[in-house]
């Protein structure tokens, strides 16, 4: 079997990652198209690339011939290209059971059922306002970054660049006339006033174009074996969604430690009037915004 979660950066995807790794039955992999790959077989601080490393060893000439990230505003074209489709198709044949965590292919819906027809699809997503606030507050935990998040909340509402702590400043681009911004117009969005306004918008409206084009393509492509959660609500009650994946998957479930999954974290300033206007420009409903716990310094840790 194999299963595809596709999510935003910032989405909760670790943790959804964590959990499947308690299943051996499934090989797991971990955002295959990151550049960061490149610096195989040292690994990452977060150990999330364990399974990448054990592949690499199996043959490092064949991975290294065979490897082709996703980089750029190349995330928002629905296209692999032939060498990308042949280093995923490598990916999902290693295994018998396979779990991936894509974070670079939610554009790309229809190509991964091309290459895996019956595997499961899962589109993990988090409040729009809790994923702006964490691409625009950076992490507390690294060494260096308590000045840099104290900075960045004491500006929140002005910020224009320099966010790209996990790259979405590139793939959405400082421009209109971007790729990103000619999306927002193709989509109905006013797209000179999103690259006018701060960063958050650019952030919100990229929010709602990426979840209506992964509803629509995987309820399209991959019909009933597509599954959609929030983070909020996972969190909430992993087990029932997993008894529900798991049926799908027509496998018994696996004794599932849920102890670490714990309440998904607010976003910032939950009570700011900005939150509703800026809402409105990026095609979300207003009444949406719901009053959620300020993110506290530390709230942002892990990887996803």
């Amino acid at each position: 079997m194999k299963i595809f979660l596709v999510a935003m950066r910032r989405s909760g995807t670790t943790t959804f990652f964590e959990l499947m790794r308690q299943d051996a039955r499934f090989r797991c992999y971990d955002e295959p198209f990151n550049g960061m790959l490149r610096d195989m077989p040292g690994g990452n601080q977060w150990g999330t690339q364990t399974e990448f490393i054990s592949l690499f060893q199996e043959n490092p000439a064949k991975f290294w011939s065979l490897f082709r990230p996703i980089s750029g505003n190349s995330e928002i074209t629905p296209e692999l290209t032939p060498l990308q489709r042949q280093y995923l198709s490598y990916i999902i044949g290693s295994a018998e059971h396979v779990f991936i965590d894509f974070t670079r292919c939610n554009f790309k819906i229809e190509e991964l059922k091309k290459i895996a027809p019956d595997a499961i699809l899962i589109h993990l997503h988090r409040h729009p306002a809790a994923v702006a606030s964490s691409h625009l507050l950076p992490s507390s935990w690294k060494q260096g970054r308590k000045l840099k998040l104290w900075r960045a909340r004491h500006k929140f509402w002005k910020i224009q660049t320099k966010y790209d702590f996990w790259g979405f400043e590139t793939v959405i681009g400082r421009h209109p006339l971007s790729s990103c911004g000619q999306a927002f117009s193709e989509f109905g969005l006013d797209s000179e006033l999103i690259y006018t306004l701060p960063a958050v918008v650019r952030l919100l409206a990229f929010w709602k174009l990426n979840f209506d084009r992964v509803e629509a393509d995987a309820n399209t492509f991959f019909g009933p074996n597509f599954l959609s959660i929030s983070l909020e609500h996972f969190c909430e009650n992993p087990t029932s969604f997993m008894e529900t994946l798991y049926q799908k998957l027509n496998l018994p479930s696996a004794p599932f430690d849920f102890s670490a999954i714990h309440k998904a974290p607010g976003y910032a300033f939950p009570d700011h009037p900005d939150w509703r206007k800026y809402f409105a420009v990026a095609g979300l409903d207003s009444a949406a915004v719901t009053l959620g716990s300020t993110i506290a310094h530390g709230a942002q840790d892990g990887h996803s």
